[in-house]
């Protein structure tokens, strides 16, 4: 079984602030702040954004990397998305199949973990 769940990992964000900025992009799933990075940490991301996806009932991670390949490196924005990896696994997910990209190259900011 898997839940659309979203975390913003930062120690300096603001509720109001990631709460908007999930209003204008039409996220349809829970949002929380992540301000110690537990779940960073625990789910293994090391950038923002990135995509994962955690069963449940097993906690095997079935996929982690990049929502799309709209970006190819940091600042380097593509015309147009050719690649929906994110969407691509949970169509697999979703018609009971494994998924066959599990891992791609997120692209984006590095998560600061404090020791």
């Amino acid at each position: 079984m898997f839940r659309m769940q979203g975390y913003i990992p930062s120690t300096m964000t603001e509720q109001e602030s990631f709460e908007a900025w999930a209003e204008k992009y039409a996220i349809q799933f829970p949002i929380n702040l992540d301000q110690d990075n537990r779940e960073a940490s625990r789910l293994g991301a090391t950038i923002a954004p990135q995509a994962i996806i955690e069963n449940v009932e097993n906690k095997s991670i079935e996929y982690t990397g990049r929502i799309n390949d709209l970006y190819k490196e940091i600042g380097k924005q593509s015309r147009y998305v050719k690649n929906h990896d994110l969407r691509n696994a949970i169509e697999q997910l979703k018609i009971k199949r494994d998924v066959t990209e599990k891992s791609t190259l997120p692209i984006g900011c590095f998560i600061t973990f404090e020791p």
